[in-house]
């Protein structure tokens, strides 16, 4: 052990920067490791769901309710138009105050009774940020403080508990446990998104591994001339072993510090569309222990993966070189499965109908071919880089190719990571972009085109209508609420079209006719179909006409209220007002302002998905760029006599240059294209077999961010330039 720390400690001062290099490196792998498993922990842990998940249970299975004592009765509107902050919804759970009954614990939470509620901190912090001070009094006349945070995940959920007198309220809830009825088991949305994190952190762990080998080659030498003064093999791998220790623990303390210190503005990122508590983004001691185990074993492994380079003849020691063979095209038979697979369902499965059979089929291909992209890597990179060969011009070409076919699995290895994310990536794009296109084309409805200070009321009955025209009178009169016209009622044709006189449409909705007689206003319609404005000579031509051009139903109308506020920011008051009255149930009718879009409820896990994919591929081709450049900088290190010998025949630093460009590049530009081709082609035949209203179509913004990626390559490996001058000037290489 003595001649091991001697000579350790003697590396160590000599190596001070391959050292460094690679404590960084494992640093930066260890911190994203623990963040990604902080992340995937809060997006998993469902406690701050379960009481929720449990007054659907309810719902759901009424038996759960059935005990008299204690319990607790609530009713929770879908989207409670009169508590939308802005366009914001608000989750509201209204709290029966007519009984009084011992009531079920959660949380501390003190359940408020008439007049009271509890806010989350996310509504708190929208009403300030709104500055307006009619808001607050509609959720009711007490505030009972903070709702406790076991009840949210995170400070940005919406969420309001009212007490409200709830006994003329059908389809209540009587709530007697806040414990979910049975597990519903692993959501799949949640074990997508597992795969998802695996796939990201699949080139961190190649990055650890890239970085531990730099130097290779000038430690194996040390280490065979360790053995030719008479080490021991056991000596020798204790000395490999201290020293890829020493670069290891380094790196995983610098990666869990680093995590530790910036764990509450990881907590700031608005991942799932809002943030979540800073507790809940952490590890805990067994993660901890796994990634130090995972870190030191990638360092270690790299490392004693070297050591077959070392043998012992009876001349002595020498190095061996190893030569890579021939990569096989058997390499290609995963490829060559999953496109038969896809072939088959392309040809016998029925359009926009696929069984689930089909789609089980060709989830298990997907990933056949994406893992068999990796497999086949190094046959792809030799071959392309023979062709390139052939058709090379330049001496830095030929030999970039010929370094590249010569080192392909090796390459390949380096570029796995860019395979699977890209893949996965470019897939997920194709089947969701065209979502996205229809939800921006959804936002684009009449609603969003009328005047911000028109608010339409619909939903009501005769009493609600008449209950609210005199609240609004009484408002007016009293200065609180202020109107540009008086409100008007007209008839609502089918659920869809607002009748209102050719005279009143410019004043009421900014629309002008082209005859006489009335105009209906299709205010859920998209504003660019036939049927957004239709016009009449009176409102029973116009029900004619809707029912024989749109198969309206026209048999069962009702009525719509119209309320022309002075400012876009009277709607707050209007709705407190209507807040404070007694028009039925909860959430039964729609309180609406022109210049609002469509509101679009996504599941939370999509929205992770999602964003992960975009910050993956960013992620990945990252890390890929910083993979490249540190091995393109130690091949600099290790290939220093070729290049020495390169510019003593010649060469040019500027062409040394561009013969590295094309041995980084190249491999990268090709996998890329590759596998997004073959993503795209897959996203393509999902939403053929799958949507009837969905098609896929390509995404631009993967193009741009190849571009992107490869212009920084290109950067990256130019900035390396100053190095090989270096190392492959003759005044560094006198002994050589």
């Amino acid at each position: 052990m003595q001649l091991t720390w001697t000579v350790v400690r003697k590396s160590i001062a000599h190596t001070k920067g391959r050292l460094a290099l690679i404590a960084l490196a494992v640093a930066f792998g260890v911190y994203m490791l623990l963040a990604f498993a902080a992340f995937t922990n809060a997006t998993t842990n469902k406690d701050a769901e379960s009481w929720k998940q449990s007054v659907m249970d309810t719902w759901s299975n009424p038996a759960k309710g059935e005990a008299t004592s204690p319990h607790i009765t609530i009713y929770r509107p879908g989207i409670d138009f009169v508590m939308n902050i802005g366009n914001t919804p608000i989750d509201v759970f209204y709290v029966d105050t007519a009984t009084s009954t011992t009531h079920p614990e959660l949380h501390g939470l003190t359940w408020p009774d008439h007049g009271q509620y509890v806010l989350s901190q996310g509504v708190h912090e929208l009403i300030s940020a709104s500055g307006n001070s009619a808001i607050m009094p509609r959720f009711g006349t007490e505030d009972l403080g903070p709702m406790p945070r076991e009840l949210t995940n995170g400070p940005d959920d919406l969420i309001a508990i009212i007490g409200k007198d709830l006994s003329g309220v059908e389809d209540v809830i009587r709530v007697t446990s806040f414990e979910p009825i049975q597990n519903p088991g692993q959501d799949p949305n949640q074990i997508v998104l597992i795969i998802g994190l695996v796939v990201v952190m699949f080139p961190v762990l190649l990055l650890i591994s890239i970085s531990a080998g730099l130097g290779s080659m000038q430690r194996e030498q040390r280490y065979a001339a360790l053995r030719l003064v008479g080490a021991t093999s056991r000596q020798t791998r204790q000395i490999l072993v201290a020293e890829a220790m020493v670069g290891a623990l380094a790196g995983y303390v610098i990666g869990a510090v680093l995590f530790a210190l910036t764990r509450p503005a990881l907590a700031e990122i608005p991942l799932t569309g809002g943030r979540y508590w800073a507790d809940s983004i952490t590890v805990g001691p067994l993660v901890y222990l796994v990634v130090a185990v995972v870190a030191i074993i990638i360092v270690l492994g790299a490392n004693l993966w070297g050591l077959r380079a070392i043998t012992t003849t009876p001349l002595g020691v020498v190095r061996r070189q190893n030569t890579e063979k021939r990569p096989s095209a058997v390499r290609l038979s995963g490829i060559a499965i999953a496109l038969g697979i896809f072939v088959f369902l392309w040809l016998t499965a029925e359009s926009d109908r696929a069984t689930q059979g089909e789609m089980l089929l060709f989830l298990a291909s997907v990933m056949v071919l994406m893992f068999g992209l990796v497999i086949a890597g190094p046959w792809l990179i030799y071959w392309m880089a023979s062709l390139s060969a052939r058709w090379a011009k330049s001496a830095p070409a030929v030999i970039g190719n010929n370094y590249v076919r010569a080192h392909s699995g090796r390459i390949a290895r380096s570029v796995s990571g860019i395979i699977l994310a890209l893949f996965a990536g470019t897939f997920f794009i194709t089947s969701v972009s065209e979502v996205h296109s229809v939800l921006r084309t959804s936002h684009v409805s009449v609603l969003s085109q009328m005047p911000d200070t028109t608010v339409f009321i619909t939903g009501l009955e005769d009493d609600a209508v008449t209950t609210i025209y005199e609240a609004i009178a009484d408002s007016y009169t009293a200065g609180e609420l202020l109107l540009t016209a008086d409100p008007v009622t007209v008839p609502y044709i089918a659920r869809a079209w607002a009748v209102l006189d050719c005279a009143d449409a410019a004043t009421y909705a900014n629309v002008a006719c082209e005859n006489d007689g009335v105009v209906g206003i299709n205010f859920w319609g998209q504003a660019s179909e036939p049927g957004a404005i239709v016009e009449a000579t009176d409102v029973s031509a116009f029900a004619d006409t809707v029912n024989q051009d749109y198969d309206a139903h026209v048999d069962d109308p009702s009525s719509v209220m119209l309320v022309p506020l002075s400012s876009a920011g009277d709607i707050e008051q209007l709705r407190t007002l209507l807040a404070g009255l007694d028009l039925g149930t909860p959430g039964s009718f729609y309180v609406l302002a022109g210049a609002q879009t469509t509101l679009v409820i996504v599941d939370p896990t999509i929205t992770v998905m999602a964003n992960l994919v975009y910050a993956g591929i960013a992620f990945t081709l990252a890390i890929a760029i910083i993979s490249m450049l540190i091995s393109t900088y130690a091949g600099i290190l290790e290939r220093r006599r070729s290049l020495f010998a390169l510019r003593l025949s010649g060469m040019q630093v500027k062409q040394i240059a561009a013969m590295m460009l094309v041995e980084a590049v190249f491999p990268l530009a090709i996998i890329a294209g590759l596998t997004s081709v073959l993503g795209y082609s897959s996203g393509w035949l999902l939403m053929d077999m799958r949507s009837m209203t969905l098609d896929a179509s390509f995404s631009p913004k993967i193009l741009l961010a190849l571009a992107i990626a490869l212009v920084l390559a290109v950067a990256a490996i130019l900035a390396l330039t100053p190095t090989m001058r270096r190392v492959t000037a003759p005044e560094n290489n006198a002994r050589e």
